[in-house]
């Protein structure tokens, strides 16, 4: 028998290793990245070609046969595929699990064979730009033709058909244009629907550049003519044009023949940033991202695997888009937690950009307004290249920033108020004299939980640790965790009293109190309630960026990158709340959504203000946040990190324990443990704290305990995670579920 080809395959399993199958006689030469369907065991699985070769049989093995090729042309370009193995690596999962996370729905490694993309009619004009409107002007004796002809034309000439007829263009119009030769249909797989748009509010295209958007633009745009593998951290006040900057670095890469991936946190809080590209690059646009469906996903990914879109844009995973030349990578708001996924595989968007940029050859930018440590420390230590930007566009000014102290508002008050006077009476200049503002409480619902003033105990979520929250308008108490609802109790579940009294506030409660504090005030909601009833974020901002409402208060989606010139006030309620979290975080975290929040204000002709109220007056996060003073900011924080050896000045690892029964998690938290602190690589370059409960001790019916390790030297640290993994692969689950997360961004 001669030599036959062998290809190693990922399965979709949480196993980390390949199995190796025979090549089908007489099939064309396997690729890397090609998908397969496999015999494992009793099952068929869709797996993908890692490696292929060419082997000597070996008598010992008996090898079984790829059963079906589901494709002629790898869904992964080899650069992505490299990008998955490298992942698999450093985060200790999987290749299986890394695929299923970069592949669309419908082509990932654990999906079924996808149905057929449905498809629809586009109508194109088929002349030249240039005389679109000379044959526009040449049907005067033919107004619906010449009407139809107008709105392609506006249209960049290219529309869908159900667009058109919604237009009253008729299929006879269709027809007579059709004769002439002017136009063609052509019938397209269907694509998603382009991104919601918000009112043109600042003209489209920027024609004049501020001088620290030249100096940026002019760096960056070197960076992308000379393929410049480097990693920029664009830094620039909140206001102060950084989108408009990485778009015409985007222009010079594409009119440079390469192709952009840009990166957001969350695609469904940034409508007006995927509108604004949909404007600027119209049909070189893709859009990847979890909120479409599974057809919707595979049709603009096909695009982006044929060349045909050339600018994608997307949540984390679009960090594995399938773009043959990238030459410009852009992670917007690169501080936020959204990109760390935390679910398995529990990998971070933003730290895979900055490998892939290295393999790609080209310049990724980290643009913030408050980076996160990691990034601040790599730029001011020369490691890349710091490129700021201190000043708004237009000379517009940074919002005046005031503090309430809570403590001394209760005593001159002598109650507790949710709004303070400060804010009310800036809310009453708003319903009198114009204007619009923003308020940002982080917590969604009416009451924060029922307290039973007799024993003192909350109304408990039965699967969570955690209390349940208020909803007045449902009736309903909700645990924001694991999804349980139940009916308001009418008594005590714990002492059966009937004293259960309503504690905290959420945005629920304060659009209520709002309406009575200021009559009149038009007042509009965004929380995940909210949203859902009135069909996503964009349906609310584009309301209120048209002025239907003088207030928009909501969680911390309202924070996150919106740009509407109307807002004057942004009031933030609650400010300090983060700082009380048990993690090293919590003050950046307070930092980033105090000046993101804040940021929102005085971005149009009249100036901002910002009211935060806080009982935690005199913290450096806030008062640093009030002054926009982020290098501040860093070097307090940074004394923290340094002594006590957390990131940027050490690298994290969390192992968590997830049992049924306590004891027994316990008891195998306790087990990993003795494990960990027995490896060879153990010892004074790797410490190792606990187990102990997480301090959400119990989530989804399942009791929680964590270990952290904590080491200046990543190799050591990597090492003692692949032997702690492959332990485990041997010893199976125990009853109860171990989780690696390599660089973990929250320790709750």
């Amino acid at each position: 028998m001669g030599a036959r080809r062998r290809v190693e395959v990922a399965v979709p399993l949480p196993v980390r290793r390949r199995f190796t199958y025979l090549w089908p006689e007489g099939a064309a030469p396997p690729l890397p990245g090609q998908r397969v369907v496999v015999p494992f065991g009793r099952r068929r699985l869709t797996g993908v070609i890692m490696r292929a070769e060419v082997k000597e049989p070996d008598p010992s093995l008996r090898l079984r046969e790829v059963e079906r090729i589901l494709e002629a042309e790898p869904s992964l370009p080899p650069v992505v595929l490299d990008l998955v193995r490298f992942a698999a690596d450093y985060y200790v999962v999987a290749e299986g699990e890394m695929l299923r996370a970069a592949l669309p729905a419908g082509l990932s490694a654990a999906g079924r064979e996808p149905a057929s993309i449905p498809r629809e009619d586009v109508v194109t004009l088929k002349a030249p730009p240039e005389m679109w409107e000379e044959r526009e002007a040449s049907l005067g004796r033919a107004p619906a033709q010449a009407a139809a002809l107008c709105l392609l034309r506006k249209a960049a000439g290219r529309m869908l058909r159900q667009d058109l007829r919604r237009e009253r263009v008729t299929a006879a119009t269709l027809r007579a244009l059709l004769a002439r030769d002017w136009i063609e249909i052509l019938h397209e797989p269907r694509q998603p629907h382009a991104p919601a748009s918000l009112p043109e509010l600042t003209g489209g295209a920027v024609k004049n550049l501020t001088g620290d958007q030249e100096i940026v633009t002019a760096r960056l745009v070197t960076a992308v003519e000379q393929r410049e593998g480097k990693t920029f951290l664009l830094q620039g006040v909140t206001g102060s044009g950084k989108t408009e900057v990485y778009l015409r670095a985007a222009a010079a890469a594409l009119k440079a023949g390469r192709q952009v991936l840009i990166l957001v946190p969350e695609i469904g809080l940034t409508p007006a940033l995927a509108s604004r590209l949909a404007r600027r690059f119209g049909d070189l646009l893709a859009v990847l991202h979890s909120g479409l469906s599974g057809t919707q996903r595979r049709a603009h990914w096909d695009r982006a695997r044929r060349g045909e879109a050339r600018v994608v844009l997307g949540a984390r995973s679009a960090v594995f888009a399938p773009l043959a030349d990238v030459g410009l990578i852009v992670v917007d708001e690169e501080h936020d937690s959204s990109y760390k996924q935390d679910e398995s595989p529990r990998y971070h968007g933003r730290d895979l950009a900055l490998v892939r940029g290295r393999a790609e050859q080209c310049p990724v930018v980290l643009a913030s307004a408050t980076p996160s440590m990691e990034s601040f420390q790599r730029a001011v230590q020369g490691k890349d290249t710091h490129l700021i930007m201190p000043r708004r566009v237009h000379a517009r000014p940074m919002p005046r920033f005031e503090i309430v102290d809570l403590r001394r508002e209760f005593r001159e008050v002598g109650r507790a108020n949710l709004v303070s006077r400060a804010l009310e009476s800036a809310l009453m200049d708003i319903r009198h004299h114009g204007g619009q503002a923003m308020l940002l409480l982080n917590r969604r619902g009416w009451a924060s939980f029922l307290l039973c003033r007799a024993c003192g105990d909350p109304v408990s979520c039965p699967s969570c640790s955690v209390s349940l929250t208020l909803h007045k308008d449902r009736r309903r108490l909700a645990c924001h965790y694991c999804g349980h609802e139940e009916r308001v109790p009418p008594r005590c579940p714990c002492c059966d009293h009937e004293a259960l009294q309503e504690m905290g506030a959420g945005t629920e409660r304060l659009e209520d109190e709002l309406a009575t504090l200021v009559p009149g005030l038009r007042i509009m909601r965004m929380d995940a309630d909210a949203v859902r009833r009135a069909g996503g974020h964009a349906a609310i901002l584009s309301r209120f960026a048209k002025g239907e409402a003088d207030v928009l208060l909501g969680t911390q989606m309202i924070a996150k990158g919106h740009d509407i010139p109307g807002v004057t006030l942004v009031g933030i309620l609650g400010g300090d709340a983060a700082l009380s979290f048990p993690d090293f975080r919590a003050a950046e975290w307070t930092f980033q959504l105090v000046s993101q929040a804040a940021g929102r204000a005085g971005r149009g002709r009249e100036p901002g203000r910002v009211i935060l109220q806080a009982f935690r007056a005199d913290h450096y996060a806030l008062l640093r946040a009030r002054d926009h003073d982020y290098a501040g900011f860093y070097a307090d924080e940074d004394r923290f990190r340094r002594a006590l050896l957390y990131p940027p000045h050490a690298v994290l690892a969390a192992v968590r324990v997830r049992h049924r029964r306590f004891d027994a998690g316990e008891k195998l938290a306790m087990h990993l443990g003795d494990l960990l602190r027995a490896d060879p690589d153990a010892g004074e370059h790797l410490r190792i704290l606990g187990p102990a409960p997480a301090p959400l001790a119990r989530l989804r019916g399942y009791y929680r305990f964590h270990l952290l390790l904590k080491s200046r030297r990543r190799r050591r640290l990597t090492a003692v995670l692949r032997r702690l993994a492959d332990q485990l692969e041997k010893k199976g689950r125990q009853g109860g579920h171990v989780i690696i997360d390599v660089d973990p961004v929250s320790l709750m």
